[in-house]
């Protein structure tokens, strides 16, 4: 009686913190990746790089180009995003076809809520 009691006690004290278990809302976040991340934060508020260099280890020997695009479909948002960024790219100084080739995908960020997906594409350029 004594032992059935001790594994009562035993039980309740490992089950006590699961009734206190904090709630998530898992809006916006795939598995495995950060709800808001700092990098994209800086990148877009404060036009900081420091941040997405560090976290995704880009040297300065390379361009930071972010892409946004939004739609229902997240392969068309994807799109639209890495368009976006090409715009970007054109708008900031007459380029050429073969700079447009050497851009590399590093890394994609989205979020999904009632209006669809929107995207944040994240690139680099090497440097002139």
């Amino acid at each position: 009686m004594k032992m059935k009691r001790l594994v009562i006690i035993f039980a309740f004290c490992f089950a006590l913190p699961s009734l206190f278990a904090e709630i998530i809302s898992w809006k916006g976040m795939e598995f495995g990746s950060e709800r808001n991340p700092a990098w994209l934060k800086n990148l877009t508020k404060k036009n900081d790089e420091r941040t997405a260099r560090k976290r995704f280890e880009i040297d300065e020997a390379f361009e930071i180009f972010l892409g946004v695009g939004k739609d229902e479909d997240l392969e068309s948002a994807k799109s639209y995003a890495a368009s976006d960024c090409m715009k970007k790219i054109l708008a900031a100084e007459e380029t050429d076809e073969t700079i447009l080739n050497g851009l590399l995908p590093v890394y994609d960020f989205w979020t999904l809520d009632e209006t669809g997906y929107t995207v944040y594409s994240l690139f680099k350029l090497k440097r002139r």
